[in-house]
């Protein structure tokens, strides 16, 4: 039988795709099926889940808010992405909400969501500039306290793309911090999120390597930094935060503090040519000089960190990293290091491929074929629990 090279795959898959409904499944939070900025309403109108349904639930729509989940429920959606506030731009006529000052109202969005059916993905905040604060002066723990009568149905999350070292709002200890809050006010039925920026998997901080260069944290959210050096090579180096809980250490923030509070990870891949995204039926992501998808590259390296040793990924079977190294088709793929063999109390976190094309998608710059696609190759990579699903 002749191999294809994974472009052939692609297209492949891609013709061979079907347009039925995908059968109703058990309800699973830790298998979960969002689809965040990868599907359309009834209307057309692209659903960016947190801004669409913050600013139908402020309105008051419950007819709109129906028959989005209707067309959730067609394409096989189980969980669903909430925000306490937001906005976006342009997006949705450039409509925003707030439900700070009246946390029970997004309590009870969030309910509506769990009685409709689905999983909630509850953002106790956004992690916009300056929202760091709210860990403390009492915000964030009033919307927890308004949502933790879902704790055993739901996901928690301290905000979008959080970390401070690539331009979120959370140094590595207020992420310590977030999650010892929703631990607290939640307790243990509870299941917590992390989401960083793209390709990241740690809350550990990394603010370059350049000795010469000590970086400048923002002035709404100033900290110290410290220089550190490799044990194995004192010539590397790395700046990061001073007060970092696990002193730069990525596995090892895992293992201590608000680490060993979280029970899963929401990862995001780079955006354009080295994403999943591309605009117009039959086509590809961006590729690698072997004709590969770039995004794989990174993806098999965390992949291999996170699945369980034996976990199947066909999909990685015979690609070539940027190292060079050719990869089998079970985790661990080639020779990586297994983060979790180490026991945690709360057990190997759920590694949730969570965004993937929305950024692309909200601006007509990714089709739903490729939505369908991306879904498959991380089928083939051993994800079970996806951000912005299609079948």
């Amino acid at each position: 039988m002749a191999t294809l090279t994974p472009t052939e795959t692609y297209i492949a898959l891609v013709q061979g795709a079907s347009g039925a409904a995908p059968a109703p499944r058990p309800l699973d939070r830790r298998t979960l099926h969002a689809s965040y900025c990868s599907h359309r309403d009834s209307t057309g109108e692209v659903v960016f889940d947190p801004i669409y349904f913050g600013v139908l639930w402020a309105d008051g729509n419950r007819a709109r808010i129906d028959d989005c989940l209707a067309t959730k429920r067609g394409l096989g959606v189980d969980a669903i992405q909430l925000c306490v506030q937001g906005g976006y731009g342009s997006y949705f006529g450039g409509r925003t909400f707030d439900f700070r000052s009246h946390p029970s109202q997004y309590g009870d969005l969030c309910t509506y969501m769990r009685d409709a059916g689905f999983v909630p993905i509850i953002l106790v905040a956004t992690a916009d500039g300056g929202t760091h604060k709210e860990i403390y002066d009492g915000t964030m723990q009033r919307v927890l306290e308004a949502t933790a009568h879902l704790a055993k149905d739901a996901w928690y999350c301290a905000g979008y793309e959080q970390n401070l070292d690539r331009g979120g709002a959370y140094s590595a200890r207020q992420q310590h911090d977030a999650a010892l809050l929703m631990r607290q006010v939640c307790g243990p039925e509870a299941y917590l999120m992390l989401w960083l920026q793209p390709m990241r998997c740690t809350m550990a901080a990394y603010w370059g390597s350049n000795k010469d260069h000590k970086p400048t944290a923002p002035d709404w959210n100033p900290i110290d930094f410290r220089w550190v050096t490799s044990a194995s090579n004192p010539a590397e180096g790395a700046w990061i935060e001073a007060d970092d809980p696990a002193g730069g250490g990525e596995q090892e923030a895992w293992y201590i503090e608000g680490g060993l509070e979280l029970d899963g990870l929401w990862y995001q891949t780079d955006h354009g040519s080295n994403g999943p995204s591309y605009a117009a039926p039959g086509g590809t992501p961006g590729l690698d000089s072997f004709g590969q998808p770039r995004y794989f590259d990174r993806l098999i390296e965390i992949c291999d960190r996170f699945l369980a040793p034996g976990t199947p990924m066909p999909g990685a079977d015979g690609f070539i990293d940027s190292s060079g190294y050719r990869h089998t088709g079970v985790c661990p793929s080639h020779s990586a290091p297994d983060w979790f063999h180490q026991s945690r109390t709360r057990g190997r976190p759920t590694l949730i491929v969570g965004e993937t094309v929305p950024y692309e998608y909200t601006r007509d710059q990714c089709c739903d074929e490729a939505v369908s696609e991306c879904t498959r190759a991380l089928d083939s990579l051993g994800i079970t629990s996806h951000g912005c699903w299609r079948a």
